[in-house]
């Protein structure tokens, strides 16, 4: 609270006033940075709507390295956090599958969304994350490492991801 507090160029009790607790700062915080997310067009498939709010969902974490943590200690839902599932539901609306299903593929969404903004931020200042790697211990990951790399990536492994995510749930939610 201090921290902010001075950030702000005021004193950690004048905060008081305004929140109750560290725990609405953070959720006011958390909330403030997600943002509302961009309009998605009409016409666009269901499947091309969930890419782009997960791709902009990711940009904002990216944005806000902080925001990853932040959002596990946040126990209630801001007013931007609520337009992000509204926005995600109704890039569902004409998908045939139970409303849990539609709930579940959101938070495994969300989930991967952290875990690329995460590793975006673990990217920065690391380098490779596979120091312990011995051939005799591990060699089928080695040899799947030391294959030589493919072809550029034209859709990238987030919107593979992504994509996976929705259309595998989601078949196997319908049938």
């Amino acid at each position: 609270m201090r921290a902010i507090a001075r950030t702000l160029g005021t004193t950690a009790p004048a905060l008081y006033r305004y929140v109750s607790s560290r725990e609405e700062i953070i959720e006011l915080m958390v909330d403030a940075a997600i943002g509302t997310p961009e309009q998605v067009e009409p016409g666009t498939t269901w499947t091309e709507a969930m890419l782009k709010l997960a791709n902009v969902q990711l940009a904002h974490h990216q944005r806000h390295g902080w925001l990853i943590h932040a959002a596990l200690e946040a126990k209630n839902f801001g007013p931007n956090t609520l337009v992000w599932f509204e926005s995600y539901l109704q890039a569902m609306e004409k998908l045939a599958v139970p409303a849990r299903a539609k709930m579940e593929l959101i938070g495994l969404v969300t989930g991967i969304i952290s875990l690329f903004a995460q590793q975006h931020q673990q990217s920065a200042s690391s380098t490779f994350p596979f120091d312990l790697l011995s051939a005799e211990r591990h060699p089928y990951l080695a040899a799947t490492l030391g294959e030589p790399s493919s072809a550029p990536d034209p859709v990238g492994l987030f919107d593979r991801t992504i994509l996976a995510l929705c259309t595998g749930l989601t078949s196997s939610a319908s049938s």
